[in-house]
């Protein structure tokens, strides 16, 4: 398992669709206490009183330590579990552009600097958001 903070805010309910798309997970308290994560308020799983689930989430906030109740539409930020795979990039020769980058995810990625994937600053998959693994 890893905790992964994703680039753009989200609702709750944006969030929920996306983690069911990629098979990505919402962490819970428990998941995030004592991680010290890059956003200070983030989305959780854990679920508000029964009277307040169909409009409100948690967010939990780092510096207090404590969970927020907030509205399911606002945009707030969002880490979540992966799974500990990584997209591994392959560099193929090619005649015409000097070579590429094929990725497990079944993509192509051409690089116009100079350099590697790690070299110019990639941590992640541009495709498919995992881990990024380089093999030559």
């Amino acid at each position: 398992m890893k905790l992964k903070p994703l680039i753009k805010k989200f609702s709750y309910e944006e969030l929920v669709k996306t983690c069911t798309n990629k098979g990505w997970q919402i962490p819970s308290l428990k998941d995030v206490e004592g991680k010290d994560l890059e956003y200070e308020e983030f989305w959780v799983s854990d679920l508000p009183e029964k009277k307040d689930r169909e409009t409100h989430a948690h967010i939990y906030n780092q510096r207090c330590q404590v969970l927020q109740l907030a509205n399911k539409h606002f945009l707030i930020n969002a880490v979540v579990i992966v799974d500990e795979n990584a997209c591994e990039w392959k560099y193929v020769e090619d005649s015409f552009f000097g070579g590429h980058w094929h990725t497990s995810c079944k993509n192509d990625f051409s690089i116009t600097n100079d350099g590697s994937p790690s070299e110019n600053k990639f941590a992640y998959c541009c495709y498919c958001g995992e881990t990024l693994k380089e093999a030559r």
